[in-house]
């Protein structure tokens, strides 16, 4: 890590005087990078003790798209707290942004004549060599099911509706060709559980076909049929938000759905909660409010699993419309691209700021069990993580410290090691990630500023 010392010296030797939105104070320079071959050790700072398992649990925190500091370990909540709310929320933020980038549309329903065949089972000549057959046959079954046979539990809520299959896709071998085309394709293969058939999402149609369905995401299909209606409220930072319904709003920032109910309800007078005020129901007519839910990881993914060569493997956290909405606007993650050669996963990153003697030692581990666990799930030996800094500071009441720091010689780095995973990305455990060789100087005590 002797590359993390250097840019510690070059900021105190080189940094321009700034002052910063803490008013704590900081020395700065700007537009720095950093490579760390992944292959020869775990970029964990040695010259000081980095807290591994709070790196662990806030990554793992943000994988599963968790926004409130209470889904976090007891002890690992203090890193969080300063920028959240009374009940936890730190807004749509990283877990957020990584999981639940959230379009709101609203749209006429595509509707058409119900098509009701002769015979239910007509299997066409189908591919038997495909590999995904009898996954999609078990897919394809279910769907003619609900709409067509009156004994399925889920008729009533389908066939009975006028909910029905196009003729082209009653008969399978087509509906196994159509639906390798359709959108969420790809996330559908590599993530089977979290992606369903849907035909509602796009078009809030009435009927299963190549034009109006796709794999959605688990949160498309939870936020789309609710019975609850769409609504606005104004947040507690001023900025008027959209929901799908009232369990939507529960889920995202841990409020009572009786009490939005009543906020929603004219004949009441309470009309606030939670700092939550303004709550409107939105009036679409004859339209449909529909929520489209982009989760950005599981795509980079897919598409580093299956489609490696493309150079359309990135991501973004910095997203302005919601970082308008947060205490504190994503730091780092702006932009993340990978890259796939030789059987091994790049990663380089861009973080817009960094406190380089608290948050950047954290900050560089965080990426490079990002880029283990990526080449995990897509069967990839690890490779080099570039770290690219915009505005790169010491505090401060940091620089003693770091003073300190630098008089240490760097010791040998640890290994990473990750155990067997059944290719999710919400249910890693602490426990499945090894870092062994992990023999660091003492940890230096510094301040955070707010």
């Amino acid at each position: 890590m002797k590359q993390y010392l250097d840019l510690m010296q070059d900021v105190l030797d080189n940094g321009a005087e700034k002052g910063d939105r803490t008013g704590t104070g900081t020395r700065s320079v700007f537009g720095r990078q950093m490579r760390f071959n992944l292959a020869d050790g775990f970029p964990l700072v040695t010259t000081k003790r980095v807290w591994f398992r709070g790196l662990v649990e806030e990554l793992l925190w943000f994988l599963r798209g968790d926004t409130n500091v209470n889904q976090l370990p007891v002890d690992v909540q203090k890193w969080w707290r300063p920028w959240a709310d009374e009940w936890g929320n730190i807004g749509p933020t990283y877990g957020k942004q990584y999981r639940r980038q959230e379009d709101f549309v609203i749209i006429e329903p595509k509707l058409f004549q119900v098509y009701v065949p002769g015979d239910l089972w007509q299997y066409g000549d189908d591919d038997k060599n495909d590999p995904f057959r009898d996954m999609l046959v078990n897919v394809w079954r279910e769907m003619m099911k609900r709409c067509y046979v009156s004994s399925n539990k889920a008729y009533k809520s389908y066939g009975v509706k006028g909910i029905h299959v196009s003729p082209e896709w009653c008969i399978f071998a087509n509906f196994q060709r159509d639906v390798k085309q359709i959108p969420g394709w790809l996330e559908k293969l590599t993530f089977p559980n979290q992606y369903s058939l849907d035909k509602d999402v796009l078009f809030a149609s009435n009927r299963y076909s190549f034009e109006t369905c796709k794999w959605a995401n688990h949160w498309e299909q939870s936020f789309n049929t609710s019975t609850g209606r769409a609504f606005t409220a104004v947040s507690p930072h001023g900025i008027p938000m959209t929901f799908a319904s009232i369990g939507q709003m529960h889920r995202e920032w841990s409020t009572n759905i009786s009490a939005v109910h009543r906020c929603l309800d004219p004949s009441h007078n309470t009309h606030t909660h939670h700092g939550w005020s303004d709550f409107q129901y939105i009036d679409t007519g004859s339209a449909k409010l529909r929520v489209r839910v982009h989760d950005q990881l599981a795509t980079t993914i897919a598409r580093i699993k299956h489609t490696p060569n493309s150079r359309r493997l990135v991501m973004s956290l910095f997203h302005p419309r919601d970082m308008e909405r947060v205490g504190l606007p994503c730091c780092h993650g702006n932009i993340t691209q990978f890259n796939v050669a030789g059987g091994r996963l790049d990663c380089m990153t861009v973080q817009r700021s960094s406190d380089t003697f608290i948050g950047l030692p954290v900050n560089i581990g965080s990426y490079a069990l990002l880029t283990h666990i990526i080449a995990k799930l897509s069967g990839l030996q690890v490779g080099e993580l570039v770290y690219q800094i915009g505005d790169c500071h010491l505090y401060n009441n940091h620089l003693d410290q770091a003073r300190l720091q630098l008089t240490r010689e760097p010791r040998e780095l640890p290994m990473m090691y990750l155990g067997d995973h059944n290719q999710g990305l919400d249910d890693w455990e602490y426990e499945q990630l090894l870092l062994t060789g992990y023999n660091p100087y003492p940890s230096i005590k510094a301040d955070v500023s707010v």
